[in-house]
């Protein structure tokens, strides 16, 4: 950036601070500094670091002291004193130049198969981008997709998996189309009913690479009541955007609705854990044990009617927001507005163009709010692999890092 100098008593900051990360990703300085760039730096210098803000977006301070035990406990909790060394000694020139974002992944096989779902992912979105062309469909990418395309030009560095999202009618067609585009040998769409006779995972459409295998933890809910065929093999996530009633009120008696209804079908699951539910509320957690025993008295294809129905509520209306209709069942009373989707936009994914929300900075602030910000180290691990947890957490990206 012209006219920015990141030196501070002569030493060069530059490998640590990077004016465009930190005016994006700390918006309570925007009404103080506004464009004095000069003035964020300052801020970095006599008051960030000790606040444990970070700099640049791959560089933790904390990861590079994890990956440098020399230098573990040298200064305390003196971080000015380490940014000092770091920056100051010859010693550590050249590994500056490498990122130090810090994923809470181990070495060996765990960090061998993220990096093989990532692969894999993107093989998906390819295959998903290249079909869509041809049928002229929409989509965009979505949730953590999205926000790897836009915090980091590629996969977040500890997501294991891939999501997009079209609106109905493209959607449609995309059903349409898919037993003439994927015979099952290396892609497999599967609608969420097709996951084996009296049996259900979730509400999610998805395409499937079937030419690999991966250990993974995705369908272990249905394993043994459902189809095996699928098992470990990586999916992409397709979420349906429906019309979202404008009328707050229908809206959400038509979300609680689905929630319900999501609860009922979960009592057709091979396996139920209700320990993914701890960091509910205790209401909640009795809700869901009292809609999953119900669920399992009602035949899970009345579930399916019922669910269709609701989805579509209001898909024949002129309305101004969508909701994702199939997405996790905390998520769906979320509404999205139409135009931050339109014709979408252009973004890389490790260098692979695929096609974002045309607003897609107001539809990260949206789900992640200070989505620039790194989430705390106990978040940056996946949760579809093998070890994986495989529960959904709604990270706060407007708290500070601790971690950093």
């Amino acid at each position: 950036m012209e006219n920015f100098d990141a030196s501070y008593r002569g030493v060069d900051y530059s490998p640590v601070f990077s004016i465009e990360y930190y005016k994006t990703a700390y918006s309570d300085l925007w009404e103080v500094y506004g464009d004095d760039v000069q003035a964020y730096f300052g801020h970095f210098i006599s008051y960030g670091i000790k606040e444990g803000r970070q700099g640049k977006l791959d560089f933790s301070i904390q990861e590079f002291l994890r990956q440098h035990p020399s230098l573990q406990g040298r200064y305390g909790k003196d971080f000015m004193a380490y940014y000092h060394e770091i920056l100051t000694n010859p010693e550590y020139t050249e590994d500056l130049k490498k990122p130090y974002i810090g994923i809470n992944v181990g070495p060996g096989e765990p960090m061998e198969l993220l990096r093989q779902a990532q692969r894999m992912n993107m093989v998906l979105l390819k295959e998903l981008d290249r079909v869509c062309k041809k049928y002229d469909l929409k989509y965009y990418l979505i949730c953590g997709t999205l926000l790897g395309a836009v915090r980091h030009k590629g996969f977040v560095p500890w997501d294991d998996d891939a999501d997009i999202a079209m609106p109905r009618k493209d959607f449609e067609i995309l059903k349409t189309v898919a037993s003439t585009e994927w015979d099952g040998k290396e892609f497999l769409y599967l609608e969420y009913d097709q996951m084996g006779k009296g049996v259900f995972l979730d509400f999610m459409s998805r395409l499937i690479y079937m030419k690999e295998e991966i250990p993974l933890i995705t369908f272990e809910k249905i394993r043994g009541k459902g189809r095996s065929d699928i098992d470990n093999h990586i999916p992409l996530d397709i979420y349906v955007l429906d019309n979202a009633s404008d009328n707050e009120k229908k809206h959400y008696y038509q979300t609680l609705a689905l929630q319900g209804i999501y609860g009922l079908a979960m009592g057709h699951r091979a396996c139920l854990d209700y320990n993914e539910y701890n960091h509910a509320s205790k209401e909640i957690q009795s809700k869901v044990k009292l809609l999953t025993r119900l669920g399992r008295i009602l035949p899970l294809r009345f579930i399916f009617w019922l669910y269709e129905h609701v989805r579509k509520l209001y898909d024949k209306y002129e309305t101004d927001s969508y909701i994702m209709s199939n997405g996790f069942i905390f998520c769906l009373p979320w509404k999205f507005e139409k135009k931050w989707f339109g014709e979408g936009v252009k973004c890389t994914v490790d260098g692979t163009i695929l096609t974002a929300p045309a607003d897609w900075d107001a539809y990260l602030r949206k789900q992640y709010g200070e989505y620039m910000r790194l989430p705390a180290m106990e978040y940056r691990k996946p949760t579809h692999t093998k070890g994986a947890s495989g529960v959904f957490y709604t990270v706060d990206y407007n708290k500070g890092n601790e971690e950093v």
